[in-house]
């Protein structure tokens, strides 16, 4: 998988290539992770994800009830 950090004024956009998964999960829950203790809106864009198991999905949704 690989990811795209920009920041768009007070929000930070995070963009999906690639494949979420079990493989994937441990690097991108860093980085969303770290990006929540900053107190910045996250805006996900996962139009170019390929594939998302039921361990990424999991994340997703911590991270979304984080905010």
């Amino acid at each position: 998988m690989v990811f795209d950090v920009q920041k768009e004024g007070d929000r930070v956009r995070v963009r999906f290539k690639g494949d979420i998964d079990l493989l994937s999960m441990n690097s991108l829950k860093n980085l969303l992770f770290s990006l929540s203790a900053d107190d910045v809106d996250i805006a996900l864009d996962a139009a170019e994800v390929d594939f998302l198991d039921s361990s990424g999905m999991g994340m997703l949704l911590l991270v979304k009830k984080m905010q």
